[in-house]
């Protein structure tokens, strides 16, 4: 994945059931190699988010990635979860940062009533067997050490040339990169003042917007950072 990343990616599109990392504006005439397709949450708007079955229908309509956003519980577990607590999908309210992995075993999804919350090793697990599949994992919180947590797993499984780690916190992606800089991140940001500040300060290899920031102006600014970066970074629009 990470050879099709640095081809000359330029924005990431993440709607509905599928997220499109993608070289310039969609066009009959470009690379279609150039594309990196994320399952977003899983398969988003064809099956529940953050389960199995998700997951299992993106890899099997051949996403390039997963893409999923991490929670830590209180004793440390990396999880998947978009929000800090439960009941938007789970059949219990509980804020994951205060309970236990063993707390959270005994919710089960809305949509699929048997299954529980799953970590993020249990996704690494299950498709360990699939030599090529990246993922884009988003740190949600703030949690000593999460930088160096979640770099050891990606390591343990062999993954860091296929990750992208993104946050909308500049402090944590910076820790990334301290601890292991061949790790690709990406910056996400919904407001201009800090895009420019992003752009003439940050390290990172990709930029997250909302569509409603993917301006003419925002397109130049980025050009000219791709430009002094060797062609490395990147903008992104947003479901």
């Amino acid at each position: 994945m990470k050879n099709k990343l640095i081809a000359g990616i330029s924005a990431v599109i993440f709607s509905l059931a599928i997220g499109v990392i993608q070289a310039e504006p969609v066009d009959a005439a470009v690379n279609q190699d150039l594309f990196v397709v994320a399952g977003h949450r899983g398969a988003m708007g064809e099956a529940a988010q953050q389960t199995l079955a998700g997951f299992d229908r993106a890899v099997s309509e051949g996403v390039d990635a997963l893409e999923f956003d991490i929670q830590f519980t209180a004793d440390n577990v990396m999880v998947i979860s978009h929000n800090p607590t439960t009941c938007e999908i789970f059949n219990q309210n509980l804020n994951i940062r205060n309970s236990t992995l063993a707390q959270l075993r005994r919710l089960r999804y809305k949509a699929s009533p048997y299954e529980t919350i799953h970590t993020v090793e249990e996704i690494f697990q299950r498709y360990h067997s699939n030599p090529t599949l990246g993922y884009v994992l988003e740190l949600k919180t703030v949690v000593q050490n999460q930088e160096r947590m979640l770099i050891n797993l990606i390591n343990k499984y062999g993954l860091a040339s296929r990750v992208i780690v993104e946050s909308f916190q500049p402090l944590s992606l910076s820790r990334v990169k301290q601890i292991a800089p061949n790790i690709l991140t990406l910056q996400l940001t919904a407001s201009q003042p800090t895009l420019t500040d992003y752009l003439r300060e940050s390290h990172d290899e990709f930029f997250g917007i909302p569509d409603t920031m993917a301006t003419a102006n925002n397109l130049s600014l980025i050009s000219s950072f791709r430009k002094k970066n060797n062609g490395l970074g990147y903008i992104g629009e947003r479901e």
